[in-house]
This record gives C-alpha cells, structure tokens and sequence, in this order.
C-alpha cells in the first residue's frame, strides 16, 4: 500500500516539484557531507568529478569541523527551466558556520530522471 501511495505521488509530480526535489535532496546530503547520499541524485560526471574530489577532500577535513558545521539547512529558491531536460535551481543554504549560502545547481533529465549536474568541467 505505501509503494504504491508514493508511486502515485511521483507520478503526480509537476517537472518543477521533480526538479526541487532532486535540487534538495543533492543540496542537502551536499550540504551534511553525505557524498554516498548525493551519488544518488548525481550525474555520472558529478559523481567522477566532483563528488571523488569531495571525497578526497572529506577524508583530510577533520571530524569536529564538520559536527559544528551541521546539519545543514537548504531552502529551494527559485527554479528555471531552459529546456525539456535542462534546468537550473537557486537555493539558500544555513549551517551553524555559514549562513545564507547562495547556491546555484543545474539539474539534467537523464533517462526520463532529473539529476544534479554539478561537474567541476563545466
């Protein structure tokens, strides 16, 4: 019963809610230093690219940095579409260190999916 009440409410999804969606849920797991969370709602580039240089970098950060750093907030500003598969969100981010974090991510429908496209070769 709960499979198929949230398949229904992914099918009734606008573009635009799929898109914030996928914007907070990258942002957030971004934003808390989850690199294995934001995978899943990356592009393979973002993933070969940012996320493995993210990596790197999170195994030298020491730990009580990111404790004080987290959890993160992250609110979805704004989202504007520049094609059918193409789009770019505007997001605040808040942590206990930094506060009102403009972000900009561009998101891609791959596959019938939107995904973070935030790869460091853009």
């Amino acid at each position: 019963m709960l499979i198929m009440a949230i398949q229904l409410f992914t099918s009734c999804q606008t573009e635009e809610e799929k898109v914030k969606d996928v914007a907070y849920k990258y942002s957030y797991a971004m934003g808390n230093y989850d690199l294995e969370e934001a995978k899943q709602y990356a592009t393979d580039e973002t993933i070969e690219t940012t996320l493995a240089l993210a990596q790197f970098f999170l195994s030298k950060l020491d730990t009580s940095y990111i404790v004080s750093d987290t959890p993160a907030t992250i609110v979805i500003d704004s989202v504007c579409f520049e094609t059918d598969s193409s789009a770019t969100t505007y997001c605040t981010k808040n942590t206990p260190i930094k506060h009102n974090l403009k972000i900009k991510l561009l998101l891609r429908k791959r596959k019938g999916k939107w995904l973070a496209h935030d790869p460091l070769n853009q």
